[in-house]
Order: C-alpha cells, then structure tokens, then sequence
C-alpha cells in the first residue's frame, strides 16, 4: 500500500513538473508561434536586377586628365551591343585600397621612397578612403593590426616595421590582397602594386600568374602597377618587346581598368602615385542595366567610347574589359 502511494507521488510530482516547463516553454521566445501576417497585407515579390557600375577614367593626348564631359558624351557597350546608360557620376567618393609592396631584398635601397610614396598617396586620396598593406616577399603579410585603416599615421608606422627576405612571391600577394578587398565596406575597389621584379617564389605550392589574372579580372578591382625594373621600357604604350614581368604588370593593370607605370627612376615614385591618386578621384562613373538578362555566369565584354559633341580633340579610354554575369 505504502509503495503504491509512493508511486502515485512520484507521479504526480511529474506531471506537475512537465506542465510546469511546458508552460515556461510556451514564454519562451523560441517556442512562442510568430505573430499572425494581417489577412490584408499583400505578398511581398522579391524583384533582382543586374546593375552594372563601371569606373572610367578619360585622358587626352597629353595623357592629362579631363573632367568636363556629360553622360551624354559616353557610349558603353556589352558585347557590342550599346547599353542604355542609367547611372552617371562624376564625384570624389571614397575608395577601399589595398597597397601591395615589394619586400624582397633587392628592394632594400628603395623602400625608404616607395615608403614616403605610400603615405603621400594616402594623403593625396580621400579622407575617408580605408586602406590596408601587404608587403611580399618569401610570403605575404597583411601588416596593419586592424583590417583597414584612415589613419595616416598608423599606416607610415606599419610601413617602418616591414622585413626582408629573399623570395617574391608576387602572385601570391595579388591573390592575397583580392581576397582581403572583399572584406573592404566601399564598392569602388583599387590596389596599387608596388614591384621591382618577377615572382620568384622559391619552394612550396603558389599560385600561377593565371590564377591571380583570372581572380583579378572577376573581382572587379583597379589594379595600378608600378614596374620599378632595373631595365625599364621608355613608355607603357609600347606593345612588342616587354620582358616578361613588365608584360605582366601590363597585363594585370589594362585587364581590370587600371593603368601601368614604368619611372625612369626611384626618383619619380613619388609623382607616379600622386598621378594615381588625382586619377582614382577624377574617374566617371557609369551604371547599366544589361539588355541581355540572363543569369548563366557567362563572360560579357565591355567597351566605352567617348564622343564629346562639343569638341573634336581625341580622348583615350580606360576601364574594364568586361565581367562575369551572376549565375542562377
């Protein structure tokens, strides 16, 4: 009798606990049912659109930058076909930078410049403009503590902390510095590419200069390159002939809408980055929605032209040659 009376305790006192949780369970936000949607509130559609922004920078035959055009004085084409322009812009606005500097030894003697350089760029850019440093060399480092920085004093500090070694492991770093750029809050996207050779990684696996091509013409980044050779060519326009790593610099900077830079000397990298940071804050921006809206990952070229009706002087274009459509 007693041990029946026990187990109609025990029981109870169960049944009073499980009603117990399920009645905190029925306050808790994870239990509780969302609220009822008003029968009279209408559905809402999500609507996708493929707005395309391209930045544009316009020289003369000077290679002088002009600033005094109209939407009306640019033609963009996607695959030869022309596109209705729906966004154009013409104002400073600010930038995520990547800054990708040579470390390896035989950069020795000229990083103190390329250093000054740097932190002129920055100075010359937009104030709001978040940067981050990569220095190669054997590897590739991200030196600033933080992701990103404003702060021009932060940057000259990291600048001074730099190591070098014997390697150059240029792809890499390209790969690297595309990667982090994603990270950066700003659409507008640039790296400047500080080097005074060819990748030399020595042992171990690396990436291929395709690799890094191919990343850097989907990520949509300006890529500026400075070759500071020990043999440079005497003009960046000349096409036959470059040796190898100056091809290369080429080929990165005209691929994705930047430029390339050849000085004459250590002497003139400090007026190369100042012509880079007035053409970052000079560039127009374009935007379209593309005619041909398939979402199949295909590449789509790009072109501009630009006809301005109130002059007949010839005017040079650059930009990107194209991307890639967003698939599914």
């Amino acid at each position: 009798m007693k041990l029946k009376s026990r187990y109609l305790v025990a029981t109870a006192l169960a049944l009073c606990a499980i009603l117990a949780l399920s009645l905190h369970a029925a306050q808790h936000p994870f239990f509780m049912r969302p609220p009822q949607r008003p029968q009279a509130e209408a559905p809402r559609i999500k609507v996708e659109v493929n707005l395309v922004l391209v930045d544009v920078s316009v020289t003369d035959e000077k290679d002088q930058i002009v600033g005094d055009l109209t939407k009306d004085d640019f033609h963009l084409y996607e695959d030869r076909i022309e596109q209705p322009v729906s966004v154009f812009k013409h104002e400073d606005v600010p930038v995520t930078v990547g800054l990708l500097l040579d470390a390896s030894g035989s950069m020795y003697t000229k990083r103190q410049k390329v250093n000054a350089a740097a932190v002129d760029f920055m100075q010359l850019s937009n104030p709001n403009d978040q940067v981050f440093l990569i220095d190669f060399a054997d590897e590739a480092y991200l030196e600033l503590e933080k992701d990103f920085t404003s702060d021009v004093e932060e940057l000259r500090d990291a600048l001074e902390n730099v190591q070098f070694r014997s390697s150059t492991v240029l792809y890499d770093a390209v790969y690297l510095a595309l990667s982090h750029i994603k990270k950066g809050k700003y659409d507008k996207k640039v790296i400047l590419l500080v080097t005074d050779g060819k990748d030399n990684p020595g042992p171990g696996k690396h990436f291929a200069f395709k690799q890094a091509f191919d990343f850097a013409v989907e990520s949509g980044a300006q890529i500026y390159t400075v070759g500071l050779l020990d043999d440079p060519p005497k003009s960046h326009f000349f096409k036959k002939g470059l040796p190898k790593e100056a091809e290369i610099l080429k080929e990165l900077a005209e691929a994705t809408g930047g430029k390339v830079y050849f000085p004459q000397s250590i002497n003139d990298i400090g007026n190369v980055t100042k012509e880079i940071a007035h053409d970052i804050r000079s560039q127009y921006l374009l935007g379209y929605y593309p005619t041909n809206t398939a979402r199949d990952g295909t590449w789509r070229s790009l072109q501009v032209k630009v006809t301005p009706k109130s002059s007949s002087r010839k005017l040079y274009v650059r930009c990107k040659r194209g991307y890639n459509s967003p698939k599914g």
